[in-house]
């Protein structure tokens, strides 16, 4: 007869009812479990079998749950947070112009930053996303309170010209620097981020295209949001945005193109070519009535396309997860393909195809041995629409954020029964109201 010292010793257990992997695409578990050591997972296998091979120094018998990978936020300004429903009902342009920048100008500075990331990553960690991409000012700042908490994060740091009162060479050194001092850690890593490609003249993009070459680093830039965008670009440049960065050779598989609303064929061929990513923000996008990224089209072509939730300010919310239904509707119901875009596709989109648009797939973003164990619970019992016959289904068109309970990045629980492990609810609370006295004063 087995005894308890027969079996390997692990760090985590997690005993589930139902368990999606993601990989194999489709696959569906019950009564299974995930062991866990040294930050990665060990197996995934039946619980009969887990309870006979591993010894744990936590379990989790997790039995009206499923459990599948974290998701992964892949466009999020995470300090807008504190901006959340700001200026509602209003299209792009006007939001941004008249009431986000001059804002920002007055009330930015690194607590803003600070907090708003804390925020941030609080309401994603709730609603089950354990890694995220950012894409805002004092990124220093931003990375180290993602560090701290323990959430895996991509930090882009922006580069800006004087309209911003920025000097791209400072903007280049300082995001430089922060990638010296994040390229050792599992946690962190780091990108260029370009808000407005137009805003930037041959000679700072061709600093960014030889940097990103030789360091290895994503560039990240927000693209063809709208018609007026392209036509200043072939006004100023000769070219279309996209073919700008083909003759600057700016287009590779580390390229993150977000939004990629107002593109067409010619566009999208450069992408399939060079293997680009692209980041898709429907509910950002229609809340600004700004459009639709042709998501349909770019599958088809072969082209990765990950999901956003874009910032708090433009889209309230960065429930990820709650907003699976209303992304999947939308793909759907603008396809001439009913079969196209089933609930296992979405689900792929919003953590797989997130991971490998930040060059993460080989880490997170699927079940698999010798991943990162980043991993969410969702409680079933809480879901109107189960019993169900298919799990997938009924995650992305009957769950919401407030359904996680459970929350693992590298197999630390940044979230147990709901409650936050890293992050004081009477902090955020603070925060919350210092910072609601401070905008409505500014």
């Amino acid at each position: 007869m087995e005894t308890p010292k027969s079996r390997e010793r692990v760090d985590v257990l997690i005993k589930c009812k139902y368990l999606i992997p993601i990989v194999p695409c489709g696959a569906e578990h019950k009564d299974y479990a995930i062991a866990i050591k040294n930050q990665r997972i060990a197996k995934i296998c039946p619980q009969i079998e887990a309870s006979r091979l591993y010894e744990a120094d936590k379990e989790y018998d997790l039995r009206h749950h499923l459990v599948m990978p974290g998701l992964v936020n892949a466009q999020v300004c995470a300090s807008m947070r504190l901006l959340k429903g700001l200026a509602c009902n209003l299209k792009r342009l006007n939001w941004l112009t008249e009431f986000v920048r001059p804002l920002e100008k007055k009330i930015l500075n690194p607590d803003f930053v600070g907090d708003g990331t804390k925020l941030a990553i609080s309401e994603m960690i709730k609603s089950g996303t354990t890694c995220y991409a950012d894409m805002y000012f004092l990124p220093s700042v931003a990375a180290s309170t993602a560090n701290e908490i323990g959430m895996r994060s991509q930090i882009g740091f922006p580069v800006l010209d004087e309209i911003y009162g920025e000097n791209t060479a400072s903007c280049i050194h300082e995001g430089l620097k922060l990638h010296d001092s994040c390229k050792n850690q599992a946690l962190t890593k780091v990108a260029f981020a370009i808000d407005s490609l137009n805003m930037l003249d041959q000679e700072t993009l061709e600093i960014i295209s030889t940097y990103a070459d030789e360091l290895d680093l994503p560039i990240r830039i927000r693209l063809q949001e709208t018609e007026s965008e392209t036509t200043v670009s072939f006004n100023r440049f000769g070219f279309r945005p996209v073919d700008r960065l083909v003759e600057l050779g700016m287009l590779h598989p580390q390229t993150q193109l977000t939004h990629m609303l107002k593109i067409d064929a010619d566009d999208i061929q450069p992408l399939r070519r060079h293997g680009c990513q692209v980041i898709a923000c429907p509910e950002s996008n229609v809340k600004l009535n700004n459009g639709m990224c042709p998501i349909e089209e770019l599958i088809f072509e072969g082209i990765n396309v990950a999901l956003g939730t874009e910032s708090a300010g433009c889209n309230t919310s960065l429930d990820l997860l709650g907003g699976l239904k209303t992304i999947n509707l939308l793909i759907k119901g603008s396809s001439k393909n009913s079969s196209f875009f089933d609930a296992h596709q979405s689900l792929k989109m919003a953590t797989l195809d997130g991971a490998k648009a930040l060059n993460w797939q080989d880490q997170i973003g699927s079940l698999e041995s010798g991943k990162f164990a980043d991993i969410i619970a969702i409680d079933v019992t809480n879901i109107d629409c189960f019993p169900t016959f298919d799990m997938a289904s009924g995650i992305v068109y009957g769950s919401s954020g407030p359904d996680v309970t459970h929350c693992w990045v590298g197999g630390k629980a940044l979230m147990e029964n709901s409650i936050l492990k890293n992050i004081s609810e009477s902090e955020l609370m603070s925060i919350s109201q210092k910072w609601s006295r401070e905008l409505e004063s500014a």
